[in-house]
């Protein structure tokens, strides 16, 4: 059952990058690039990380097709602009990528990784409270449920196995709780023409 689970995460993830990915390009969405670029080198990282530990799950698996699925799109019709608190969440998590490089230490690497993502989790947070037409709902809430069953299927209690599914339940689980509960901004119509007589 465990196993069903653990596969049904990856699926899951996997599945809910594909109508994401083609609302961005679509631009009926509107994901954080400073988010999206810090998630994809992340993930990558902690792909690299839980490998090297022997802990890496399905869930990890999906979720680093998932993310580079979104987050090349993104580049392109993504939020535009960027604030002064993109910058600074790009500069942190540069930074974490730095310091896994000084320690050399896999569990160092995922620890960082994991609390960069987060780092690099608040302005999509801003961005989906501020408007939450900028974020599909489907594959947040596809994510958290995906990232439960991950949760649940974790082998061992340690922070090797156990920080990662955490770490994404909280991310997706607050994008979806964020976007359940606030309301698109109404669109206010143009004033009618006036006829001409």
């Amino acid at each position: 059952m465990l196993y069903v689970l653990s596969v049904l995460a990856a699926v899951l993830t996997f599945a809910s990058s594909i109508p994401y990915a083609i609302a961005v390009m679509r631009k009926q969405a509107q994901p954080v690039k400073a988010t999206w670029i810090v998630w994809a080198t992340i993930d990558t990282i902690t792909f690299v990380a839980m490998w090297m530990k022997g802990v890496l799950n399905f869930h990890m698996a999906g979720i680093i097709v998932c993310v580079w699925l979104i987050t090349l799109p993104t580049l392109r019709h993504g939020k535009p602009g960027w604030s002064r608190l993109d910058i600074g969440c790009l500069l942190v998590a540069f930074a974490g990528i730095g310091l896994w490089f000084v320690s050399g230490d896999p569990l160092t690497a995922l620890v960082v990784s994991l609390a960069t993502m987060l780092i690099a989790a608040v302005p999509t947070f801003i961005s989906a409270w501020q408007d939450s037409s900028r974020e599909p709902r489907a594959p947040w809430l596809m994510g958290a449920v995906a990232s439960l069953c991950s949760v649940i299927t974790i082998p061992h209690w340690t922070l090797a196995d156990a920080l990662q599914p955490f770490v994404f339940l909280f991310i997706n689980g607050m994008v979806a709780l964020i976007l359940c509960i606030r309301k698109p901004p109404e669109v206010v119509a143009p004033p009618p023409a006036e006829a001409v007589t």
